[in-house]
């Protein structure tokens, strides 16, 4: 196990093509398709182990343990709200009101908990993010020594954000998107795996106590929404 390199804060790097992702893409949506849609859980694990297998930290991959019978669950759980928004629009107006309300909080909740569930499942250097140090005493020697701040491990922009005109990403967006509808979406995969760089290429790892984010089993609830369950890939192409 590698020690944490001494220095500035570690960029991430991604090493990901276009070409291996849509290879990738193309056989799991045809798996998913043939089998109605019961092999989604599954092409979505895939999708997040090679989101996470090429992303690095301090030159480490991440990676990602997630069980896809859990996943399916939540698609499942999401379904019943489906059901549950459609039988509200037939009820009568308070009953309805009523019924959307609480499947509004379900689907809030249920959004909150695949967050957590994929942050909590990922894992870097043989440690997954919550695991107590306690159970892994070797894997403390690939932690930092010294770190500042809130013990969360945090990424941030390593340039300065443009205070005027669009997003790198925006722009890519703009003169690449029109590639969507020409192919009927197959450009798809390659549009993701270069918003996917161009984010963590501008990213670096800041923690100020690392040691503490990894031995916190709370992490995944306490920041599951934030910049860190934002950064890994819960917002740029890992749930594809």
């Amino acid at each position: 196990m590698a020690a944490w390199t001494e220095g500035p804060a570690p960029r991430l790097r991604f090493t990901g093509t276009g070409s291996e992702y849509f290879r990738i893409w193309i056989v799991q949506l045809m798996l998913s398709v043939a089998t109605l849609g019961l092999y989604t859980a599954w092409a979505q694990r895939r999708h997040l182990q090679w989101w996470a297998r090429h992303t690095l930290l301090d030159g480490d991959p991440f990676d990602f343990h997630g069980a896809p019978r859990r996943m399916l669950a939540h698609r499942l759980m999401g379904l019943v709200l489906v059901v549950g928004v459609w039988l509200s629009l037939l009820q009568p107006f308070w009953t309805g009101a009523a019924m959307l309300g609480v499947m509004m909080l379900g689907a809030a909740a249920l959004s909150i908990r695949i967050r957590r569930f994929r942050l909590h499942h990922l894992s870097w250097r043989g440690l997954r993010l919550g695991q107590r140090l306690s159970d892994a005493p070797r894997a403390v020697t690939a932690l930092p020594p010294v770190l500042t701040g809130r013990p969360l491990l945090r990424l941030t922009l390593a340039t300065p954000v443009r205070r005027h005109g669009p997003s790198p990403s925006v722009r890519l967006l703009i003169s690449h998107g029109w590639l969507l509808p020409l192919t009927f979406g197959l450009y798809w995969p390659f549009l993701a795996v270069r918003l996917a760089r161009l984010r963590l290429d501008a990213m670096s790892a800041r923690a100020d106590d690392l040691r503490a984010a990894l031995d916190t089993p709370a992490l995944s609830n306490a920041d599951a929404s934030g910049a860190t369950g934002r950064a890994l890939g819960l917002d740029m192409g890992w749930s594809r």
